[in-house]
């Protein structure tokens, strides 16, 4: 079973993506019989970093699919609060909905109850949260260029992309403030392979050494199916029960897998054992006859949440080729005193990865470099204290320039216009295929973004425009979000 290749970028504030496994205790799925009439969507989350705020909290009320000629079709309905912040690196699984009409649909309407924004001192305190305006009540309004094509009998799967550095606004009027205006881009992914690593955790269950197989349960997986009642009309039932998700995502590992213990030590799929707590780091793939995907396990973590934990600083040095070791300079609010830099160890197999998820090799790391360590922190009343570090991200990419101002002089090629800005004066901004341009307006209804295209573009409209300088001093744009006039 296969995907469409199509590759599609919106602007949006939710999330949908990835899919996930079968259900279930046991070996078997406790899910009914997929109708040859409907498809499957699974919603995930990922994020752009942001480095303004320590925590960015979003909660989530409800998520529906719509068309052109029906009702709304529900993805989600309950209270899910997710930390932006904590999704720089990879995806995590929303959610996943059964039984979903199979056709085309043309919007994505997401319901936003709260946004938090939480400033930290240097120990981990909280020292500052800041609840900024919601544009549309809440409800926001997410409009493609191209449609969302559910197939039968296949899974639906977007990779949605949260960039809170471009959501956050300060307003400049009254008293100051901020106002969350939501950016947002969608990526379809082809068989899940060109997206983020996906995170996802539980308990190991039905654990196959012979075929290298485990199910993780007890996840955090909003999981519901979709029925008709008795007049043939859609109706949402959640199999969730009271513990957490009664849906076993089915995780496969390989001889490339790698395995680490509590205590950072690495292992194999011969040393899991039932009950266990797992995180794991992957991709989603389909087997042949499956309605649902397997997850493929890039690296399995074992202990309690917060076992293996998350430690952002730069490079204070490049690796050792003898001691595979590198200098860590942390980054306040962290909740860790230490005298900077802190050694860190790559355990044997170790990943490096882009936030992009491209796997690296140790010549990535540059002194000054942003990273993020994944592993097990090793204090000590004797020896100095180090991290044992079973995954590293590496920044690798240079950080754009945004400029604000309002569009002139659009080309009679649509290859280009000028941006009059009130900070550096007048700049020529150009245009690519890859330039990706979404159009956002609020009224009493809601908020909408919506994607457009260059020919969309009018003079006189206020633009955020993103990108790099070129040879010739225009900013060659990557995107640009313009508000409706």
């Amino acid at each position: 079973m296969c995907i469409s290749a199509r590759i599609f970028n919106y602007l949006l504030v939710a999330s949908l993506s990835l899919m996930l496994t079968a259900c279930g205790g046991g070996s078997g799925n406790t899910a009914s019989s997929q109708s040859t009439e409907s498809g499957n969507v699974a919603l995930l989350f990922t994020d752009a970093p942001s480095d303004a705020f320590d925590e960015i909290n979003i909660t989530i009320t409800r998520i529906v699919l719509i068309s052109d000629d029906d009702a709304p079709i529900e993805l989600f309905s309950g209270e899910k609060m997710i930390d932006l912040l904590e999704l720089e690196n990879h995806a995590d699984l929303f959610s996943y909905t059964d039984n979903i009409p199979a056709k085309t649909y043309s919007k994505i309407r997401l319901y936003v109850s709260d946004v938090e924004l939480v400033r930290k001192d240097m120990d981990g305190n909280v020292i500052e949260t800041i609840t900024p305006r919601l544009p549309g009540n809440g409800k926001l309004d997410l409009n493609p260029q191209g449609h969302f094509e559910v197939t039968p009998g296949q899974t639906l799967t977007l990779e949605i992309d949260i960039d809170a550095e471009k959501s956050i606004h300060i307003i400049t009027l009254g008293n100051g403030g901020y106002i969350f205006r939501p950016v947002v881009f969608i990526k379809q992914l082809s068989n899940g392979i060109d997206g983020k690593f996906v995170r996802l955790a539980g308990d190991i269950t039905d654990l196959g050494t012979q075929a290298q197989t485990f199910r993780l349960c007890r996840t955090t997986i909003a999981h519901q199916e979709l029925v008709t009642d008795d007049s043939n009309t859609l109706i949402s039932t959640h199999i969730d029960d009271d513990s957490g998700s009664i849906w076993c995502p089915l995780v496969q590992t390989s001889d490339t897998t790698t395995v680490y213990g509590p205590d950072g030590e690495p292992l194999t799929i011969d040393d899991l054992e039932e009950g266990e707590h797992a995180t794991v780091f992957g991709r989603f793939s389909f087997n042949d006859g499956d309605e649902r995907p397997v997850l493929n396990a890039l690296t399995v973590l074992i202990g309690p949440a917060g076992t293996f934990a998350a430690y952002k600083g730069t490079a204070a040095s490049a690796v050792d080729d003898i001691t595979n070791r590198f200098d860590l300079n942390l980054a306040a609010g962290q909740g860790i005193v230490n005298t900077n830099p802190i050694p860190v160890q790559l355990q044997p197999g170790a990943v490096i990865l882009s936030k992009n998820g491209d796997i690296l090799d140790a010549s990535a790391f540059e002194t000054g470099q942003a990273v993020k360590v994944i592993g097990v922190l090793m204090l000590s009343a004797t020896d100095p204290d180090f991290i044992k570090a079973a995954m590293v991200f590496v920044d690798i990419d240079s950080a754009n320039i945004k400029l604000t101002g309002t569009i002139s002089a659009i080309t009679t090629t649509l290859d280009g216009f000028t941006l009059m800005t009130d900070s550096v004066g007048d700049r020529c901004v150009a245009l690519t295929s890859d330039t990706n341009i979404f159009l956002i307006s609020e009224d009493n209804g809601g908020f909408s973004s919506d994607e457009i295209a260059a020919a969309d573009l009018v003079e006189g409209q206020q633009a955020d425009v993103y990108g790099q300088y070129n040879l010739e001093g225009c900013l060659v744009a990557d995107n640009i979000v313009v508000e409706a006039i």
